[in-house]
């Protein structure tokens, strides 16, 4: 699936369930969640769907499997002892898939002009190797992205990269030449410009800026 794809299916999840709560909270409509699924152990199928979305399929049979496990031994007389085989199971599954793992980083190299990157419960790594860079954007959802554009020229003109982390974090690198403006909003995050090295009498002509918004997360420029 295609991140922008990714994008849009996320995003148009998160406004529906926002929705729906607000005009149950407002009594417009009656949206009640079923007792038997408001339970934290539906927090690893969430987990698990999302990441179903972002095409890490091990990690979503992994975290599908615990909630799963756990939620039914709260209506049925089973316990864990004898659902544990449901481990084993899903391990093997992730195994034959090797689509993903958890933790592990998608590295990637780009001969095109601008990249979009998704990284939900996942971490990816792109290598962007252009002569005009556009600009791109990123979004990190409990995951991580690290994006090199060493190997990059710029556009004439502003170049802009939207970045947008929640739990979760990004690396910009870039080369020591280039001009960068950082317009980043952060709440109960930061990002900084941890660059060694910048040459003074960079090209003004040319200027990327990095923009957008972190909660709970960071960033980092470096070269």
């Amino acid at each position: 699936m295609e991140n922008s794809a990714k994008r849009w299916i996320l995003g148009l999840i998160f406004i529906a369930l926002g929705t729906l709560f607000l005009l149950d909270n407002f009594d417009i409509i009656d949206f009640r969640i079923p007792y038997y699924l408001w339970r934290w152990e539906m927090i690893f199928v969430l987990v698990g769907v999302i990441s179903l979305i972002n095409g890490n399929y091990s990690a979503a049979i992994i975290f599908i499997s615990i909630g799963v496990t756990f939620w039914i031994t709260n209506f049925y007389s089973v316990g864990i002892r004898d659902l544990w085989p449901i481990a084993l199971i899903a391990v093997g599954l992730s195994i034959l898939i090797k689509r993903s793992s958890l933790g592990s980083k998608k590295k990637s190299d780009y001969a095109q002009d601008s990249f979009d990157d998704v990284a939900v419960f996942a971490g990816n790594e792109k290598v962007i190797n252009t002569n005009n860079f556009t600009g791109g954007k990123l979004t990190s959802i409990f995951g991580g992205s690290d994006v090199d554009l060493r190997q990059c020229e710029l556009q004439e003109g502003t170049t802009v990269i939207d970045v947008f982390t929640m739990f979760g974090g990004c690396e910009i690198k870039v080369p020591a030449d280039w001009t960068v403006h950082v317009e980043v909003t952060t709440i109960l995050g930061g990002f900084e410009d941890k660059r060694r090295e910048i040459v003074q009498n960079a090209d003004d002509s040319r200027i990327l800026v990095i923009k957008g918004f972190t909660m709970f997360g960071g960033g980092e420029i470096k070269n």
